[in-house]
């Protein structure tokens, strides 16, 4: 599986961790593991780059389900849009900070 090991000394456990699991998933999984030979065979960038190679498997992991447990999406308003919203009411408004 030397597909999956990067080269730099900026690997840490985390990284280690991640080709563990991704050891195992592809043990599991033999669609995943076709998926991530098609991939690894048919692009040259991803070949190259240890860190997509775990993200890889990371954004397929069930820790990647976990961190978007509870979030809320966030999103970028022009000065038009900005414009168009409602004013907050007073119960919205925060207190004023020391």
């Amino acid at each position: 599986m030397s597909a999956l090991r990067g080269t730099s000394r900026e690997d840490s456990l985390a990284s280690e961790r991640l080709e563990q699991l991704a050891r195992a998933m592809l043990a599991k999984d033999p669609a995943l593991k076709a998926a991530f030979a098609k991939k690894l065979h048919g692009d040259p960038a991803f070949a190259a780059d240890s860190r997509a190679r775990l993200a890889f498997f990371f954004e397929r992991s069930r820790g990647n389900a976990v961190q978007h447990v509870g979030a809320y999406p966030v999103l970028r308003l022009g000065a038009a849009q900005l414009q168009s919203l409602p004013a907050p009411t007073a119960s919205a408004r925060r207190p004023p900070q020391p």
